[in-house]
């Protein structure tokens, strides 16, 4: 591994961990909203959040650097927060956060989805405030599908290739994720270095899917 592999690498992971951190209240929000807020036209709010999953990654990477471009309709905040954030790597973390996020809130939405009524109902009856039920019942029955739905969305964000693409672009040193280096590495002819990294995705990979179904299995 190269300098330059491993540059590609600790990005891919930077911008894993930043897409969660900044979809996280929104992920659980949005579960919670959908698996224990009973809305109105249920199956259209779970259409629209799951339509990251069905559009191509460009498609969602156009629209972030639309909304990024100084003239787009967020003009005016970059302007405030200090620029734009397209070719930087601000605009990888904001698209592959858009594009995981189906995973956090439908596993959220599942987990606290999933919570025993009766227990909420003796809980209640008992004379648990709601607070205590959230943290007390609630949690703890919802919480591997939301740890599982955390650890998929990195594993998402991880590889998301072409949404990142688009608004950060493929800069060496600066933008440059592990897909898109292997992209370049392959359209370049250099088979030996591309199949170096594509070892470390699928490492990389099995290890998230390994922690994911482990978390899933969890009783608590």
């Amino acid at each position: 591994m190269t300098p330059a592999d491993w540059s590609a690498v600790r990005l891919s992971l930077i911008v894993a961990f930043g897409a969660i951190l900044w979809i996280l209240p929104f992920g659980i929000a949005v579960g919670w909203w959908l698996g224990r807020g009973h809305p109105r036209a249920r199956a259209l709010w779970e259409t629209l959040v799951a339509l990251p999953l069905i559009l191509p990654p460009v498609v969602v990477g156009f629209a972030v650097l639309y909304l990024a471009a100084p003239r787009g309709p967020l003009g005016g905040f970059w302007a405030m927060v200090g620029g734009s954030p397209a070719f930087t790597p601000y605009g990888a973390i904001i698209a592959a956060g858009i594009v995981a996020f189906p995973f956090l809130a439908r596993s959220a939405a599942a987990g606290f989805g999933s919570v025993d009524e009766r227990l909420i109902a003796a809980a209640a009856g008992f004379g648990a405030g709601r607070w205590m039920i959230a943290r007390r019942i609630v949690w703890p029955q919802a919480k591997p599908a939301l740890w599982s739905g955390i650890v998929l969305s990195f594993g998402r964000a991880l590889g998301e290739f072409g949404a990142t693409v688009v608004v950060a672009g493929n800069i060496p040193g600066l933008t440059q994720t592990m897909p898109a280096a292997i992209y370049q590495r392959v359209q370049i002819g250099d088979d030996a270095a591309a199949g170096r990294l594509v070892l470390v995705s699928v490492l990389l990979a099995l290890v998230t899917i390994g922690w994911a179904t482990a978390l899933v299995n969890r009783k608590s």
